[in-house]
């Protein structure tokens, strides 16, 4: 016979859930939104030395970071953009790396790329992003489909604790709605 005490396991996962507002709260009250950094795809090594220089300075890649990539003039470039990743994700070429999801139609209204996170090493994270780390690593592989490169800003958050990295990146994934990357429910 099953023998359940549901009051228990009510009290249980609200004192989870708790736990878990009070994460979020104390997150969110010291997070300051660093950048933009400029850059575009085709001239990506300005901007590997300035996050290897925000690294030599802060120590950036060894905390947990959220960080955003934003297109610049989303109007003019973002269904360009968008249209060029679906033809791209079509052809033979793309099956060799493990591109980013992407929204099934273009958003208007989202003028981010893309949202992440990382417990450490954002450094790898931007070369994977960029197309210079492994074929395999899910990541948006840019340099491989961007062919007119518009101009991208990187936006970065250091957190101070690891376990904030899914419930800060939750958050702003869910108010800026990128266009690429996995879709997060809050």
């Amino acid at each position: 016979m099953l023998s359940l005490d549901l009051n228990k396991a009510a009290e249980e996962r609200i004192q989870k859930l708790t736990s878990q507002i009070e994460l979020v709260q104390s997150a969110f009250r010291s997070l300051e939104v660093n950048g933009p950094i400029e850059f575009t795809v085709n001239e990506y090594q300005a901007f590997l030395d300035q996050i290897a220089q925000i690294d030599r300075a802060t120590g950036l890649n060894q905390k947990p970071v959220v960080y955003v990539y934003v297109l610049e003039n989303h109007a003019e470039n973002g269904e360009t953009l968008f249209n060029r990743l679906r033809e791209y994700k079509a052809s033979p070429e793309s099956k060799v790396f493990a591109l980013s999801r992407s929204n099934k139609e273009f958003d208007k209204d989202s003028i981010a790329l893309y949202v992440g996170s990382v417990k450490k090493d954002i450094l790898s994270r931007i070369k994977q992003h960029l197309g210079l780390g492994p074929q395999k690593t899910y990541a948006m592989h840019l340099k491989h489909w961007v062919k007119e490169s518009p101009k991208l800003q990187f936006y970065y958050i250091p957190l101070a604790d690891s376990a904030q990295t899914y419930e800060v990146e939750a958050a702003i994934a869910s108010q800026l709605k990128p266009l690429l990357g996995k879709s997060i429910e809050i």
